[in-house]
């Protein structure tokens, strides 16, 4: 899971500058230090694949995934993309 106040993305001017606390939610196949490929990550039924990769180490995760977009044939960037600070249970 991976939380992180981002930009709210609304319509309307006065939304401009105001942030959201939001979650994503990315089943790994394991929390080992080194690289998962996106192809290794599993994905529910009637949800687009990943390509790219995942870098985990000691404190930090580093994300690189793209979703492939079977309906519009693109590879499309995760939001989520960058590189965030690693907290293990």
């Amino acid at each position: 899971m991976l939380t992180g106040i981002r930009p709210l993305k609304a319509h309307d001017p006065t939304s401009i500058d105001k942030t959201v606390t939001d979650t994503f939610y990315l089943a790994l196949p394991h929390d080992k230090d080194g690289t998962i490929k996106g192809e290794d990550i599993p994905v529910r039924d009637g949800y687009y694949k990943y390509t790219g990769s995942i870098q985990v180490s000691r404190d930090k995760l580093m994300i690189a995934l793209s979703a492939i977009n079977t309906d519009d044939n693109t590879i499309d960037p995760l939001s989520w993309n960058g590189t965030y600070s690693l907290v293990r249970p």
